[in-house]
């Protein structure tokens, strides 16, 4: 603790199935962590462990992916539904795991070591461990089911509360802990449900990396507090309105005015000739403010039109089919164009970059 800092958790790691184990492993002052693999029994492991220390996060510190292997026995394999069976049960419990191995390896010279139970078994040279990134690097089906699982949408959150019926007519809100940027939204009938919708504009890639998201600090409205938050991803990647715009709420009508101050999609159906050779091209967006943009459910990342300096976006051609196709914009504030010919919504498709439009950082 002299050396490493009071901000170092330092814990144990001791089997989850035996009591001797985890009271004669513990130490007095460090978190107590478990161990254990595929198929075990985690509802058993959380109780066993509460039992030497009731507070603190339930972490397995060395979840199982497979197993070692010892010369002359058959090779050890988990099963991967059975992993990932196990891996959801403790991510549905709000439980930490460190896998172990994430990445098979190779026990050169002479590092093989040996188990005893009951008869001496030594290691083989490989230590590739049935794990989700073998022994040489290459992926597996196990891999990928991990990837699945714990795969999450990015980009938006939505955060909802409901304000205390004792406030005023005027109140103020104070949101002062928003990364990185947030749309906030109150119901129109009793004014009291309020929605915060925090957008992740990226993660710090160099430098000192202390990068949290969302809303990071207390959300207060008249001094007081707000509570009992609902939160959840908006995944754009996977949603049904990718396939379907149709079937959003409140569709208009094209040929009426856009009026349009917040959030809203904009799409377009367009068809491309069978027999005409597609390109590369740059989806040229002058019209829109910020925002996200889609191509035949694509994300084609995002623009931000009003600040600079890019006002067009890379499209490879094999981005776009020959016949049908879906161009989506998710605009999140608000356009500078209407239905009248004056001034339409459109969008572009051109053959060079455009870069260092006007800067306007502050809008």
């Amino acid at each position: 603790m002299t050396h490493l800092g009071r901000h170092v958790v330092l814990f144990t790691t001791d089997g989850a199935f035996d009591d001797t184990m985890i009271k004669c492993g513990r130490v007095k002052g460090t978190l107590t962590t478990v161990d254990f693999g595929a198929g075990s029994d985690v509802q058993n492991a959380t109780l066993v462990r509460r039992r030497y220390q009731p507070s603190g996060p339930f972490m397995n510190s060395e979840m199982y992916t497979g197993w070692l292997d010892n010369w002359g026995l058959p090779k050890s394999r988990v099963d991967t539904p059975v992993l990932i069976d196990t891996l959801r049960q403790l991510l549905d419990m709000g439980a930490s795991f460190n896998l172990y191995m994430f990445h098979g390896g190779t026990n050169f010279g002479f590092k093989s070591g040996a188990n005893d139970n009951g008869a001496f078994q030594p290691q083989i040279t490989s230590y590739d461990y049935d794990a989700p990134l073998t022994e040489a690097g290459d992926t597996t089906d196990k891999f990928k089911a991990i990837r699945e699982l714990i795969d999450k949408a990015y980009g938006l959150m939505l955060y909802e509360t409901t304000a205390p019926s004792k406030v005023g007519a005027s109140p103020l809100l104070k949101v002062p802990g928003i990364r990185d940027r947030g749309y906030i939204y109150v119901d129109d009938v009793s004014y009291r449900r309020l929605s915060i919708l925090v957008e992740n504009q990226g993660r710090i890639n160099m430098g000192a990396i202390v990068d949290p998201k969302g809303i990071v600090e207390n959300v207060t409205i008249e001094s007081m507090v707000l509570k009992k938050w609902t939160m959840r991803p908006i995944n754009l990647a996977q949603g049904s309105w990718l396939r379907d715009y149709r079937s959003l709420k409140q569709l208009v009508d094209p040929r009426e005015p856009v009026t349009n101050k917040g959030f809203a999609v904009f799409a377009a159906d367009f068809r491309l000739p069978e027999g005409n050779r597609i390109y590369d091209t740059f989806l040229l967006i002058q019209m829109f403010k910020k925002g996200t943009a889609f191509l035949n459910g694509f994300n084609l990342g995002r623009y931000w039109t009003s600040a600079g300096p890019q006002k067009a976006l890379y499209v490879p051609s094999v981005l776009f089919r020959k016949g049908a196709n879906l161009l989506l914009l998710l605009e999140q504030e608000a356009v500078q164009c209407n239905s009248s010919r004056s001034r339409p919504c459109t969008v572009d498709f051109v053959s060079s970059r455009h870069f260092d439009g006007p800067l306007h950082w502050s809008v």
